[in-house]
């Protein structure tokens, strides 16, 4: 679980700390950040899979930049922002419920040219019980990849030695601890928590999932499709590819949230395949605005732009 977001130079933050729960409302004046905090959760949600640090910050052919470029990424007049993320995670051991909390950090320099400048990840705290060996000088603390101008070097503290890979040329451009091919071979066995604060650490920046409903571009057909993109064009499709009996509960679901809005007597929302091959979908509901009127069918192109982010955000 993403416990906490640290913003160093992001932006328009100087050094700001937000603490995430399960459920975070930002609230704020216009221009106050409340979007720059959204487009670094965007980042961190990009790391995993990215192929340089270009691809995550500028875009490629799949994924569109971070809003406002790069020129904007970095506060003025610094060069170089960080972002970090506290991580907790938990998993078993010896039948024992192990809990720990992990940081992530990412120093990336902008200018003169974009490379990385830090990267780690540390494990915070854990109640994990090292039955095989309890001296403190075995318990890997903390992960770290330094870049250099010229070369690179990954940097394991375990306890008070350090254990280095050095003198090894790594890419400058790209992120290296999310990179497993970068990492030397470590036996993690009696070191569950550091094990763990690393895999938990990418599971959880993959799932950040950044949703940005755009009306007009729901109110397509859209195919049928197992995964939602951001600007939610593809509602219609993902609705429809949902098996039976499942699609009906989610369909009723959403019903119960949005007939509190007021947009008439919502009797009915859904979403069906249509076409000849049956390959595309698109969005339905039924309104009713009297006692004595009969329900109206309304498709997406006749839903208002507030019932489609609504859904958008329900889905």
């Amino acid at each position: 679980m993403l416990k906490q977001i640290n913003l160093k130079n992001w932006k328009s933050f100087k050094d700001a700390t937000l603490y995430i729960d399960p459920l975070t409302i930002l609230i704020g004046t216009n221009s106050s950040g409340k979007s720059n905090i959204i487009d670094a959760l965007d980042f961190l949600s990009r790391i995993p899979e990215a192929k340089s640090l270009e691809s995550a910050l500028m875009g490629d052919s799949h994924t569109p930049g971070i809003r406002g470029g790069l020129e904007w990424v970095v506060r003025k007049p610094e060069t170089q922002f960080t972002l970090e993320a506290v991580i907790s995670g938990e998993y078993e051991q010896e039948n024992e419920q192990v809990e720990f909390d992990c940081l992530y950090s990412v120093t990336i320099e902008i200018e003169p040219k974009i490379q990385l400048i830090n990267e780690f990840i540390k494990l915070l705290k854990s109640n994990e019980n090292h039955k095989s060996n309890n001296s403190p000088e075995n318990k890997i603390s903390r992960i770290e990849s330094f870049i250099y101008p010229s070369s690179g070097s990954i940097k394991m503290t375990l306890g008070k030695y350090e254990l280095s890979a050095l003198n090894q040329l790594f890419p400058k451009n790209q992120f290296l601890l999310m990179n497993q091919k970068y990492l030397p071979f470590y036996d993690f066995s009696s070191l569950s928590s550091t094990n763990w604060s690393y895999t938990t650490t990418i599971e959880v920046l993959r799932t950040i999932f950044i949703i940005n409903p755009i009306p007009q571009n729901m109110r397509k057909y859209s195919p049928l499709s197992k995964t939602l993109e951001q600007d939610s064009s593809n509602i219609a499709g993902v609705l429809a590819a949902f098996p039976e009996p499942e699609k009906e509960k989610i369909e009723q679901t959403l019903l119960n949230y949005l007939s509190q809005l007021p947009e008439g007597d919502l009797q009915r929302v859904w979403a069906e395949p249509v076409g000849r091959l049956g390959s595309d979908a698109m969005l339905y509901c039924e309104e009713k605005w009297g006692e004595n009127q009969e329900p109206l069918l309304v498709d997406a192109r006749g839903m208002s732009d507030g019932t489609l982010r609504f859904l958008a955000l329900l889905g």
